[in-house]
């Protein structure tokens, strides 16, 4: 019944962030009823279908890009997908960012670099930002890695009080992370 539980997340909301998005004609059928703008930063094909991060909005993106890295050990590409957005009544874009974390490395050196490869466009960015994704954050290293470059761009995560996010080896990998916005409600 993913179908039915995706248009009833969706049809409250702006925009949608999706990690490891199927694009078959389910999901197709679905984002073209709800009327939304899409985007897939392709990872790669599972059954004839391209997968990847996909950001779903009421409105067109202003620009777009995508970022893909390889994971070292089994050989598929993780993607993020950074977007901006006009604001309605401001001259300010809202930027997104999309993305789903390497995941099996022996060491931090590729997972560190996908960080900083997103944290130097976003920092590029002079206005509101909303960073979210699954981060595979599940080591107190690659934790840090994620909450300094939450530091550097000045963005704050959203203050979970009911913790149904993934877990991986007790952390949890699934974070929004926002600047220059007030979180009106937020649930997990």
């Amino acid at each position: 019944n993913w179908a039915e539980d995706f248009k009833q997340l969706v049809i409250r909301h702006d925009i949608i962030l999706l990690q490891e998005a199927l694009l078959n004609q389910s999901l197709k059928s679905q984002l073209q009823e709800q009327q939304l703008s899409w985007t897939l930063n392709h990872s790669f094909i599972y059954d004839k279908h391209e997968t990847g991060v996909l950001t779903a909005a009421r409105i067109s993106p202003v620009i777009s890009c995508g970022l893909r890295i390889t994971e070292p050990l089994i050989r598929t590409p993780k993607t993020a997908l950074v977007q901006t957005y006009n604001i309605a009544g401001h001259a300010e874009r809202l930027m997104v960012a999309n993305i789903h974390g390497i995941n099996f490395t022996l060491g931090m050196e590729t997972y560190t670099q996908q960080m900083q490869d997103l944290q130097a466009i976003l920092a590029q960015h002079r206005g509101p930002i909303i960073l979210a994704g699954d981060f595979n954050n599940w080591s107190e290293e690659r934790t840090a890695v994620v909450q300094d470059m939450a530091n550097v761009l000045q963005l704050v995560a959203i203050p979970y009080t009911n913790h149904n996010r993934s877990r991986i080896f007790g952390h949890t990998i699934d974070h929004i992370y926002y600047r220059d916005l007030g979180v009106i409600s937020h649930q997990s």
